[in-house]
């Protein structure tokens, strides 16, 4: 079934030219947010959820339920699934293993302003060769004092199954993984009306080794509209459990 903010395609036409659903009429008519940029004619169709963005020497690909994100070597590109949601307060979870580590290469889980060119933005960042370290990372321009950086140490490396969540809300960016809350940052995160989209994937930089893969397993995003109505709430998320039971995590910031 299409719906509002799915993405569609004539089965013959490239990847690059899925078109986002505005609105659905009936059940043989719906509004493009744009005109089709691929070919004029009828045909079998493509549907997603989420936009497929693959650089040269990419790929992207769906098998046994799993979403498998490849990188490709080639210098400077990307590959990445990407869906517009809305501005926050927002929650992006994904469940996600990555092959490997290696140099010159980096890959992101969460919301940014612009799925090629980000400029707003809260994620997960996996870059270096340590399997074990990963990075929290908002920032509210391009301007370099507008960014912070948390660096956090799992207990169990990337290249096992994790469950990557990120809350963004007005007045801060909570992550967590694993449902342990890891980072939470308050100082420089997106507006509250910047306009968001959900994305996983790879940015390649110059002579990857090799080509590595995101494979994830699910995806939950939660596009929550709330009215406020009185002052002075607390805003920090707070997790409730036993913590002797949870993974073990260190945090350094810049």
């Amino acid at each position: 079934t299409n719906q509002y903010a799915d993405y569609i395609m004539l089965s013959t036409d490239p990847d690059t030219v899925y078109a986002k659903i505005e609105s659905v009429i009936s059940d043989t008519e719906l509004l493009l947010e744009n005109n089709y940029a691929g070919t004029t004619g009828t045909g079998l169709g493509y549907h997603t959820k989420f936009k497929p963005i693959i650089g040269p020497g990419g790929t992207i690909t769906v098998e046994s339920s799993l979403c498998l994100i490849e990188s490709g070597t080639t210098n400077n590109t990307l590959t990445r699934i990407t869906r517009d949601i809305d501005y926050c307060p927002l929650i992006f979870t994904v469940n996600a293993i990555i092959s490997q580590r290696i140099a010159n290469q980096t890959g992101y889980i969460g919301l940014t302003d612009d799925a090629i060119t980000p400029t707003i933005s809260a994620y997960f960042q996996f870059d270096g060769i340590d399997e074990l370290i990963i990075k929290t990372v908002t920032q509210f321009s391009a301007q370099a004092t507008d960014k912070e950086t948390n660096t956090i140490t799992l207990a169990q490396s990337t290249s096992s199954e994790h469950r990557y969540r990120l809350e963004l809300a007005q007045e801060y960016a909570a992550f967590y993984v694993d449902d342990l809350l890891v980072s939470t940052h308050k100082n420089h995160i997106p507006s509250p009306y910047a306009y968001m989209n959900a994305l996983a994937g790879w940015v390649n930089g110059i002579v990857p080794a090799s080509t590595t893969t995101m494979s994830i397993d699910n995806i939950f995003i939660g596009n929550i509209d709330a009215l406020q109505i009185i002052t002075g709430l607390s805003s920090v998320p707070v997790l409730i459990g036993n913590t002797a039971l949870l993974p073990v995590f260190t945090t350094t910031s810049d």
